[in-house]
């Protein structure tokens, strides 16, 4: 529903408007989260409206290091010839690259973007930023992130819900023979498995934190949140709730 306003009517009457791209900071650091449910539109005017509100946020952050939140992937997190049969749906990525493209821009300050979507396990690297998905716990692998800061790096490890919680893994495996006939892999994942949960350097890796990636130095340390009242114009609120 991004961009559509009356696909929105209950987060919004919950939420207030203006709540579905903001920004936050703590610890040095910023965050930069984006609705991207969008994800399967080509460039139109809604794509425009995201792009500019991601412009307009790295202004505000200035300089400070970066993580961007998305729900779907800005790149393929798997090789497409396998990715695209095996997940089945358009938003594979987000299809419009301006998002990808401010992104990028910032490189020398962005330390990874976060997203899901896809129901797998995947890190991959792209210019300098890492692009970090862990599968979420709605299904197999049934997998949720944990991220360790420290000045001088990001330490991520990927874990898995208890067995007794997954059950029957076919019934979670959206890319696998339950759904498809096959069992899908790629030329990276050389068994199922690993094509769902990702290889041991996907689960288990680090983030070295220099130049502009690192923590900003007199920063607050407290949680300060920001939203647009309008383009342009930021305002500092408490978490929703």
């Amino acid at each position: 529903g991004e961009g559509v306003p009356e696909q929105n009517l209950a987060y919004d009457h919950r939420y207030g408007a203006m709540w579905h791209n903001y920004v936050y900071t703590v610890g040095g650091i910023a965050f930069i989260v984006v609705d991207t449910s969008g994800a399967h539109r080509e460039h139109d005017a809604v794509t425009e409206a995201r792009s500019a509100f991601v412009q307009r946020a790295f202004e505000k952050i200035g300089s400070m290091p970066v993580f961007v939140l998305t729900h779907v992937p800005l790149i393929g997190m798997r090789e497409e010839a396998s990715l695209l049969p095996s997940f089945g749906f358009s938003s594979w990525k987000v299809l419009d690259q301006g998002l990808l493209s401010h992104v990028e821009d910032h490189a020398d300050q962005v330390i990874a973007v976060l997203c899901g979507h896809i129901h797998l396990t995947s890190v991959r690297k792209r210019r300098g930023i890492q692009h970090i998905m862990p599968s979420g716990t709605a299904g197999y692998p049934a997998d949720f992130a944990s991220y360790n800061v420290y000045a001088d790096r990001v330490e991520v490890e990927m874990h898995r819900a208890p067995a007794e919680l997954i059950g029957d893994p076919s019934l979670g495996d959206i890319h696998g023979a339950r759904r498809h006939g096959i069992d899908y892999c790629d030329k990276d994942h050389i068994d199922h498995e690993s094509y769902l949960s990702g290889n041991e350097d996907e689960r288990r890796f680090t983030i070295a934190l220099d130049g502009g990636k690192r923590p900003t130095t007199g920063a607050a340390n407290e949680l300060i949140v920001w939203h647009e009242i309008s383009p342009g114009r930021w305002r500092e609120s408490p978490v929703p709730t």
